[in-house]
């Protein structure tokens, strides 16, 4: 078994999980049926991982009710969500993505 780390939100408030798989493949299977995002392999469980500033697109859409890419860019196009500057990679705001669920 190996530990992965998941993200999820609940009202409007970013959430981490850790659970237990045998591999990726069931880790994603298990946060799909849940309704999470997953990070990757956990780290030790004694220090929590700071929640990031911003996610990337394929975590919001998850953390949205896996809604498209193409729902995520009009999002960001209409102001409702929030996209970190002046990087290469689309980087969606912690802040933002907390708004929007709150505002559903």
């Amino acid at each position: 078994m190996t530990r992965y780390s998941g993200v999820y939100t609940w009202n409007g408030s970013v959430r981490h999980v850790t659970f237990e798989a045998e591999n990726f493949a069931q880790a994603n299977d298990l946060a799909i049926k849940w309704g999470i995002g997953v990070e990757g392999e956990a780290t030790a469980l004694d220090a929590p991982q700071p929640v990031p500033e911003a996610y990337d697109v394929k975590t919001t859409c998850r953390m949205l009710g896996n809604v498209c890419r193409r729902t995520i860019d009009r999002d960001v196009a209409l102001g409702l969500l929030e996209r970190v500057e002046h990087t290469r990679r689309v980087l969606i705001t912690r802040k933002s993505i907390e708004q929007r669920v709150r505002s559903r």
